[in-house]
């Protein structure tokens, strides 16, 4: 099994890569997980080009949020017990993203305040705001929900 995480930020050269790899072990015993982040990305002409290719000859996977039960079921695993806030709030607070469900259970077990993300999601939506324009970044942090 190979797996090759984050392809959104993967550049050309990286992606004729796959698609060689793809190609040349069409049926090999061969595992290739590749993770793309489809909410992240503004790729190049090119860069689509080589992907489409890639898709024809693989299995792709849309993966998104937790729901309210599947949220309901790390709580269980986390804590095993119903205090603490309930699925359905964890849900609308984090979009169902399983590393913030995870980091507010986290600060919540270790006694920590939950109304600002604990450091850990936080850092992932920093990283993530770093990749916007200055002007959408300033819209987002003046919106009042502030990571």
């Amino acid at each position: 099994m190979v797996v090759l995480e984050d392809l959104h930020s993967a550049d050309v050269p990286t992606l004729l890569l796959l698609r060689f790899v793809v190609e040349q072990l069409d049926n090999a015993p061969l595992l290739v997980i590749g993770t793309w982040r489809t909410v992240e990305t503004s790729p190049s002409a090119e860069a689509l080009a080589v992907l489409a290719d890639v898709s024809r000859r693989v299995r792709t996977l849309d993966l998104s949020g937790l729901d309210a039960a599947e949220v309901q079921q790390l709580i269980g695993s986390a804590r095993g017990s119903e205090r603490g806030a309930s699925a359905e709030t964890l849900c609308d607070r984090t979009g169902g993203n399983p590393l913030l469900v995870a980091s507010l259970l986290q600060a919540e077990s270790a006694g920590e305040h939950t109304g600002a993300l604990p450091m850990r999601a936080r850092a992932a939506v920093e990283r993530r705001l770093e990749r916007l324009a200055d002007s959408a970044r300033g819209r987002v942090r003046s919106s009042g929900d502030r990571p």
